[in-house]
């Protein structure tokens, strides 16, 4: 087996080197691997046993499940994926569905319903509404765990769990060309007041793109000068721009091809460009962090 000295990054040991003859065997390090290796680091789940229905009230809400972290050789941040599958043994065949969200306490390692109900119906192969609702069934969970700074020589993979009763009555899949409420406005749109959301919102409106969490309006200009900030129809909870605070002359210029941060803090500031644009406008939500961001590209 291999090891490497982790001197920064994910492990945090103390280390006392009270002699300069100390050898590299007697320091702390990270044990590391080829391949990928089970081991029993997954609990029991605590609602194993109860039925759950996943709604579009309810997608917020997660399970809960707990573990203890791998065999790393020193006190590390490991980072856990959650795994999903409609039988134990898919998981050996590589059907299974990795939720693409990192989790880092081992007892609040919570995947969001909404994703639960997205691996399930990936799995049964569930295209639209019409195929919905999926009755209570059986599903299978294990987690990976892994050091991020050297994800493909740490991976673990832990025994499997079940939960007893698990369905989903709304489509969760993530799906291209669906408007949400969000919209680029500015001074090219009116800011979209007044009647001006109705004749001029819908081109200004973002939708769902393919790659999941991301959001496009497609083919606009906006003319240097121009200012405008990304919200929703009300100015309501979804209200972004720069950090300058809302005078045009701190607005922030955009660059294309160059992913910008939006601030939604109170108030934020304006946004502009430097040039005449024409192309998409990508707005890109990290479920992670909470955070957008935003690219324009031609």
């Amino acid at each position: 087996m291999k090891k490497i000295f982790l001197a920064f990054a994910a492990c945090a040991v103390a280390l006392g080197f009270s002699s300069c003859k100390e050898t590299w065997e007697e320091n702390p390090v990270l044990k590391t691997h080829d391949g990928i290796i089970e081991a029993q680091f997954l609990n029991e789940p605590s609602m194993k046993t109860q039925p759950l229905m996943i709604t579009k009230e309810n997608r917020n809400g997660s399970l809960n499940l707990t573990c203890s972290q791998p065999d790393y050789g020193v006190a590390c941040i490991a980072s856990y994926r959650v795994q999903v599958a409609l039988a134990p043994e898919d998981f050996a065949a590589g059907k299974f569905f990795e939720i693409k969200q990192n989790f880092y306490k081992c007892d609040q390692i919570n995947p969001v319903n909404g994703d639960v109900a997205e691996a399930m119906e990936e799995l049964l192969g569930i295209e639209s509404e019409k195929d919905l609702p999926i009755d209570y069934r059986r599903i299978y969970i294990r987690l990976r765990s892994f050091i991020e700074q050297d994800e493909e020589h740490t991976q673990y993979v832990s025994n499997i769990v079940q939960f007893d009763a698990i369905g989903a009555d709304y489509y969760a899949r993530w799906t291209a060309g669906e408007k949400v409420d969000i919209y680029i406005r500015g001074d090219m749109n009116g800011w979209l007041d007044g009647g001006d959301m109705a004749s001029q919102g819908p081109k200004w409106q973002f939708e769902t793109d393919v790659q999941k969490n991301t959001y496009v309006v497609k083919n606009v200009t906006i003319e240097p000068g121009q200012s405008f900030k990304i919200a929703d129809a009300t100015w309501g909870s979804i209200n972004m721009g720069s950090a300058e605070g809302n005078e045009n002359a701190k607005a922030d210029i955009l660059k294309v091809d160059e992913e910008y941060q939006l601030n939604d803090g109170n108030n934020p500031g304006h946004l502009r460009v430097d040039a005449t644009f024409t192309g998409n406008v990508y707005l890109f939500h990290d479920p992670d962090t909470g955070s957008y961001y935003l690219t324009l590209k031609k």
